[in-house]
């Protein structure tokens, strides 16, 4: 399967899966998923909350026979999003897809790096010895 999977990245034959289409509204305990980001929910949603939701890619997803890797979104962070209305709630989705996209991983990696760099190890400086 990985000599498969290494020649079809070779080749560039990779095609982005179709968005699923929405289903009924998930019971509590469920996966939701966007992209990389995955809600796990704790505690039930309305119908107007799950049309929101689906109407901006969010789908439910079984987790047992789900191979990728997704980024847990935070309870405060759900918490936030299902409990602010109309634009404030926009603004959140917009902060958290932002949050979690590979660009800013990567900044906050090069941050990270940069900051490492910069502290001098003091190990055996001979001081008070």
């Amino acid at each position: 399967m990985q000599l498969k999977n290494a020649f079809r990245n070779l080749l560039k034959i990779r095609q982005e899966r179709a968005l699923p289409p929405a289903g009924p509204k998930p019971p509590v305990g469920s996966n939701i998923v966007l992209d990389r980001m995955r809600i796990r929910l704790k505690y039930p949603i309305s119908d107007e909350q799950w049309n929101w939701l689906t109407a901006h890619g969010w789908r439910t997803v079984d987790m047992r026979s789900e191979r990728r890797r997704y980024a847990v979104v935070p309870d405060k962070g759900v918490t936030r999003l299902l409990q602010a209305e109309g634009l404030g709630r926009e603004v959140i989705h917009s902060k958290m897809i932002h949050l979690f996209s590979e660009e800013a991983r990567t900044q906050r990696r090069a941050a990270r790096a940069a900051k490492e760099a910069e502290v001098p190890l003091l190990r055996n400086s001979g001081v008070g010895a």
